[in-house]
C-alpha cells in the first residue's frame, strides 16, 4: 500500500470505538489493532489470546470457542461471545465477530476481528430474565447455536470462564 493508502487504513481503524484486530492465521499474532484493543504500543510477536485473554494458548485449548479456529474449519464469518480483558485490564463480556482474510488463492491468510463489549446486556439479562434472548438453553453442550446458526458460548460457559481468568 502507498503511505496515503495505510494513513486512510489506519484512520478508518482508529475510528471505531470498539476494538479491532488484525490477526495472522498461522500464527495468532496481532498484526494491526486500533487504541480500543490496547494501551500504548502492542508488543511484537503478541498473540490474540496473549492479548485479550492473557493467556499462552489459543482459545480452543481452554474450553472456549475460538473465531480463528472456527473460520479455519469453515472458512466463512464466525461470531462468538468471549470473556476478554479490555484496554483498562478489566474482565468483560464480548461479543467477538471475525471474518476471513483470503489471498488471491483462496487461502486463509488472517482474520478481522472487531468486539463490542456486552457486559451490561449480559448483566441486564441475569437481573431481568426476561431480557434474556430466547434461545434453548445449553445443558452439557458449552456452545449453542444463535439465530444465523453460528455457535456462541452458553451463559455458564461465561461465568466459569471468567472465574478461571479473574482467579
Amino acid at each position: 500500500m502507498k503511505g496515503s493508502d495505510n494513513d486512510f487504513v489506519t484512520a478508518v481503524i482508529e475510528a471505531m470505538s470498539h476494538p479491532f484486530y488484525a490477526i495472522d492465521a498461522d500464527t495468532f499474532v496481532v498484526r494491526m489493532v486500533n487504541s480500543a484493543g490496547v494501551k500504548g504500543e502492542l508488543s511484537e510477536g503478541c498473540t490474540c489470546y496473549m492479548l485479550t485473554h492473557h493467556r499462552c494458548e489459543p482459545c480452543d485449548l481452554f474450553g472456549v470457542a475460538c473465531p480463528l479456529a472456527e473460520i479455519k474449519r469453515l472458512l466463512r464469518p464466525a461470531t462468538v461471545e468471549h470473556v476478554h480483558y479490555d484496554a483498562d485490564g478489566q474482565c468483560r463480556v464480548f461479543e467477538v465477530h471475525a471474518f476471513p482474510i483470503l489471498n488471491a488463492a483462496g487461502r486463509l491468510t488472517g482474520i478481522i476481528e472487531h468486539t463490542l463489549d456486552i457486559s451490561e446486556r449480559k448483566q441486564a439479562e441475569r437481573v431481568h430474565p426476561r431480557m434474556r434472548p430466547s434461545r434453548r438453553r445449553a445443558t452439557a453442550e458449552s456452545r449453542v447455536p444463535n439465530r444465523k446458526g453460528e455457535d456462541i458460548l452458553s451463559r455458564e460457559s461465561v461465568r466459569v470462564v471468567c472465574r478461571l481468568i479473574v482467579a
